[in-house]
């Protein structure tokens, strides 16, 4: 299915943008079931192709499905399921993968979570290096924290990093970085925030790095939620060049904007997308470009047509992928979004 429509940007925004919209479920997917697309990559080892990951899940609460698809954005790929494993003492119920990237010699490297009958409703923190067959390493990822952690969730790779998120018992909403040579858990702390998330970082070269989430701020009034930016110095271990944006660059309207995946524009800036919400509006999804030491953005607004809630989940190049739910239907479909 596919359709074109005028992608406008809201309330004065600086871009009007036409966009491809077409559906990309998961092969023979089922009335009130949904397809959940999370991440999108580069194949470096062909360009023409992406790596898409996201997982299915069944009209039964119980059933989900963790893929990764590797081929061309028109559908000609294939798709691969990747479970975390069992084992003595842990038993798996679901997996959730997220963002994928390149791995050595061909394969790939992807991160997300996984529950187990032992752990309830607690998440557990993933990682699958390997090839496609689900052959390769996976490893559980916890942050080290004071307090125990109730739930973890990795969202994003790139270089030798990790992001995500993770609960204590004290504390919701706190942000890690994860050091996949060193296997050292770093803590993201935003001055004055409430609670952080980390959902997208993107390799610059050499240490140096850029983190993508959002944040609510203890003394915010205008707005509950913003986006945000931030470099990471990997080898002096140092935050810095913090950047708040609001959707369309006004935070009165905007009550939420998140941002949810980030690549380079190949100048110094970036392309990115999330969601925003006006809570009389609703939520839809966006694309952002930021140029190089920008404190504003350049925004489309993204809404799947005769959709009820569309959502920005990842970026590559100015592709954008998510989620999208119409009201008459239970179910709900990934999509891509091309200009």
């Amino acid at each position: 299915m596919k359709t074109t429509i005028c992608a406008l940007c809201l309330l004065g925004a600086t871009s009007l943008q036409a966009r491809d919209y077409s559906t990309f479920d998961f092969p023979s997917q089922i009335e009130g079931s949904k397809t959940l697309l999370t991440g999108i990559r580069r194949v470096d080892s062909n360009h023409d192709k992406v790596y898409i990951s996201g997982f299915y899940k069944c009209p039964e609460e119980a059933c989900v499905v963790p893929f990764v698809y590797k081929g061309h954005l028109d559908g000609d790929g294939v798709w691969s399921i990747l479970n975390f494993p069992s084992s003595d003492g842990v038993t798996v119920v679901a997996t959730n993968l997220y963002g994928p990237n390149n791995g050595k010699d061909g394969d790939i490297r992807v991160v997300g979570n996984y529950t187990t009958e032992e752990t309830g409703e607690a998440t557990l923190g993933c990682l699958y290096e390997g090839p496609l067959d689900g052959t390769g390493k996976w490893t559980t990822l916890i942050p080290t924290s004071t307090s125990p952690v109730l739930n973890t969730i990795a969202h994003s790779t790139h270089g030798n990093f990790v992001v995500g998120n993770y609960d204590t018992q004290i504390d919701e909403g706190k942000a890690f970085i994860y050091d996949l040579k060193h296997e050292v858990y770093y803590e993201i702390v935003k001055e004055n925030a409430l609670s952080i998330t980390a959902y997208g970082i993107w390799h610059n070269g050499g240490h140096f790095y850029t983190i993508c989430g959002g944040f609510s701020d203890v003394d915010a009034i205008d707005n509950f939620e913003s986006g945000y930016l931030v470099d990471w110095d990997s080898k002096h271990k140092r935050l810095s060049n913090w950047r708040t944006f609001n959707y369309n660059n006004d935070p009165e309207h905007a009550h939420i904007t998140h941002f949810d995946g980030i690549t380079t524009d190949k100048k110094g800036g970036y392309y990115l997308t999330g969601d925003w919400i006006n809570l009389v509006e609703g939520q839809n999804g966006f694309f952002c470009h930021v140029k190089k030491d920008a404190t504003v953005g350049i925004w489309s607004n993204i809404t799947y047509p005769g959709a009820e809630v569309t959502s920005g989940n990842s970026v590559y190049k100015k592709v954008v992928i998510g989620v999208y739910a119409e009201e008459a239907d239970d179910s709900v479909h990934g999509y891509i979004s091309r200009p």
